[in-house]
């Protein structure tokens, strides 16, 4: 996949995410994961996984503020396409992200 494909991808999640009421395009911890994507620095798997996983964190802080993190975000987790990550980012988020 060309840096052109990928950024042409990462700027239709944030289109799709911004429409249905879930803006991403100011989020830092997703932009900075999608440019390491877009780099070839990180696999999407580990994009989705990160991603997921910062946002479990976010939730987790907001009903207890003195939580801390249980596990390193960085432990593997399964590997998924670009076409599966693309399903489950939709599915965790609730959009319907017309690829």
């Amino acid at each position: 996949m060309s840096v052109e494909s990928r950024r042409a991808t990462i700027a239709r999640l944030i289109t799709s995410e911004g429409a249905a009421g879930r803006p991403i395009a100011q989020d830092r911890d997703f932009l900075s994961l999608a440019e390491r994507w877009i780099d070839d620095e990180i696999k999407m798997a580990e994009l989705c996984r990160i991603y997921v996983d910062v946002r479990a964190e976010r939730r987790m802080q907001t009903f207890d503020p003195r939580h801390r993190p249980e596990h390193a975000v960085l432990d593997k987790g399964p590997v998924l396409s670009s076409e599966d990550f693309l399903a489950e980012l939709a599915r965790l988020t609730g959009s319907d992200l017309d690829r």
